[in-house]
């Protein structure tokens, strides 16, 4: 039965064009192919390339900021080596607990009155309290650690008392 249908198409003059036509769409479409998969490795060799630099670009930013970073957790063990911080903050007063989530802090910007803040709050855009202290507060400055300390008045002593008698 597949003879009989293609016998026709092989042996007259418009079935061998349509056969000619049909090799030729085929290699075109087959040489497309190709060509599309050899262009598309390519493509993907470069896009492979960018990204293995893109990730040791990240390595490199994260290798960077480990000294900035607590290895152990968020933890403030020492801050008396945190930089103090250069806000516009005032740190007015410190109510601590032993719990944190219950101390509080009375914060003053640019001279304004004091507002109280916990753990957690935010001052302004991307600086946030991180730890409240006894002598100071750890904020947490776009992903930089800061101390804002109390301010204290020096202490003035005075002359002892003289004797009355």
């Amino acid at each position: 039965m597949l003879k009989e249908i293609t016998a026709p198409l092989l042996i007259t003059k418009g079935g061998q064009r349509l056969g000619v036509f049909l090799a030729i769409l085929f290699g075109v479409l087959l040489a497309n192919t190709f060509i599309k998969l050899f262009f598309n490795v390519q493509n993907n060799t470069v896009v492979r390339e960018a990204a293995v630099i893109s990730l040791e670009d990240q390595a490199i930013t994260l290798i960077q900021q480990i000294p900035q970073r607590h290895l152990l957790g968020n933890h403030i063990e020492s801050s008396s080596i945190l930089p103090i911080t250069r806000l516009p903050f005032a740190l007015i007063g410190i109510l601590q607990s032993t719990s944190k989530h219950i101390s509080s802090v009375i914060i003053s910007e640019s001279g304004k009155t004091g507002k109280y803040y916990q753990v957690g709050d935010i001052l302004s855009s991307g600086i946030k309290i991180s730890d409240i202290q006894s002598d100071g507060v750890i904020v947490n400055n776009n992903d930089r650690l800061e101390k804002l300390p109390l301010q204290r008045a020096p202490l003035v002593f005075q002359e002892a008392p003289k004797k009355a008698f």
